[in-house]
């Protein structure tokens, strides 16, 4: 009953946001990498997302994990929860070791299967044979699970080869050499890549893939105009400083040379004064001598 309750106000909180943002459940679906029945079901309340997809959901509506959970929010659950940046990787890498400890009990089986059986049967190395196609199914199962669809074809035509080759080999040891099994693999070769292309195809057709796609690709043009006026508005700054800095040493160095100007003027001015000096006491010395040997002849003429 409580679990009910709870996927019912998770449901109506993620139709409520879908709405806010007006988006469809099928770009919700593209988004999130899911299928629109998935998106359904869970607006629908038939069934609950994990964690990890109700974090996406939080980074796609901006909106805090406890905001799918509660009837009645605040505004702080409006906002976008700051996550680091290895948390996505986080993930990948699980599903990725998970993926290779089943592929790795598959050879765990392989190995215990040659060694307990050599001594009864002959050429069980085959085992380890047909361990690789084995590997490939196991890897196709896990990749449609959480992998790209792309991955899965390439897992597929490596599976189909590695088949026939191991049924090569196990004819081999027979005593039947029929390498005709591997003109097989031609037409499922084909098909594969058929299979692919169409798959493909009408992913990147999908008006909501379009539609997802340019909106990414505004987002990264808005970005690296942002970058690029960013980065325009720096070297304007700089270029501000170093003309401003240029302008500050002109005047400093015009300053300094006005300042040895007046310094050589007022120097110029100091040895005029000087000289001027030295003149008028030169003519006040010559008067003096005029004026004294005047006054000699007076005497002269005076006692005579």
């Amino acid at each position: 009953m409580w679990s009910m309750e709870i996927n019912e106000i998770i449901g109506k909180n993620l139709a409520q946001l879908r709405k806010e943002k007006g988006l469809t459940q099928r770009e919700v679906a593209v988004k999130l990498d899911f299928s629109d029945k998935s998106v359904s079901k869970w607006e629908s309340g038939e069934s609950m997302p994990s964690v990890d997809v109700l974090y996406k959901l939080g980074q796609l509506y901006e909106v805090k994990l406890d905001y799918f959970v509660t009837e009645e929010h605040t505004a702080e659950q409006h906002e976008q929860p700051k996550a680091p940046t290895p948390a996505p990787s986080r993930y990948r890498y699980s599903r990725l070791i998970i993926s290779l400890l089943s592929i790795l009990v598959l050879w765990v089986g392989a190995v215990c299967l040659f060694i307990f059986t050599q001594d009864v049967l002959s050429n069980m190395w085959i085992a380890f044979v047909w361990a690789i196609p084995a590997s490939f199914i196991m890897a196709i199962i896990f990749n449609s699970l959480w992998g790209k669809v792309a991955h899965t074809f390439v897992f597929i035509s490596l599976l189909i080869w590695t088949g026939l080759g191991a049924i090569f080999l196990q004819l081999v040891i027979v005593d039947n050499i029929f390498w005709q099994v591997f003109i097989l693999g031609v037409p499922l070769q084909l098909a594969t890549i058929l299979c692919a292309t169409l798959v493909l195809k009408n992913k990147a057709h999908d008006p909501a893939t379009i539609r997802a796609r340019r909106e990414y690709k505004k987002e990264l043009a808005l970005k690296r105009r942002a970058k690029h006026q960013q980065k325009a508005e720096q070297l304007k700054q700089a270029r501000l400083a170093k003309k401003d800095e240029r302008q500050k040493l002109a005047e400093e160095k015009k300053a300094l040379k006005q300042t040895q100007k007046e310094e050589h003027l007022n120097t110029q001015q100091t040895k005029q004064e000087v000289k001027e000096e030295k003149l008028q006491e030169n003519t006040k010395k010559q008067e003096e001598t005029v004026l004294q040997k005047t006054k000699n002849e007076n005497i002269i003429q005076d006692l005579s």
